[in-house]
């Protein structure tokens, strides 16, 4: 076997960690973004009534807007969801009119995935 080469499996398997840790925070960083951007533009949609934003607080639609990130040996995931059984009705119903969720991460898809692709590369060269 040539020389140095368990040197080089360490290394890049050191590598591959440190990436996989960048990218992981990466994608935490631009799920909470878009989440933010979902609740604080709500407003500047149509709604569907008072339901959405409930008087009581969390309890309505918006307050159970949330985000996830899931991570896997070979893979990583952030999702953005709302606990409310009715929410698929909400943003697919009257030809989306009152979709919310997929406008919200329209609007912040670019800046998700610089903000993704910038903490990589932070990472990964500090």
């Amino acid at each position: 076997m040539l020389k140095g080469v368990d040197e080089i499996r360490n290394n890049l398997r050191r590598k591959r960690e440190v990436m996989m840790d960048a990218a992981e925070k990466g994608i935490l960083k631009a799920a909470i973004m878009t989440e933010s951007n979902i609740k604080r533009n709500w407003t500047q949609r149509d709604t569907t009534g008072k339901g959405f934003q409930s008087r009581h607080g969390s309890h309505g639609l918006l307050g159970s807007i949330s985000h996830k990130v899931f991570r896997h040996p070979a893979l990583i995931a952030g999702y953005i969801f709302a606990e409310k059984n009715y929410a698929p009705y909400v943003e697919l119903r009257w030809q989306r009119r009152y979709a919310y969720m997929l406008p919200g991460m329209l609007e912040v898809r670019d800046k998700a995935r610089q903000l993704i692709r910038d903490t990589i590369k932070g990472d990964l060269f500090k």
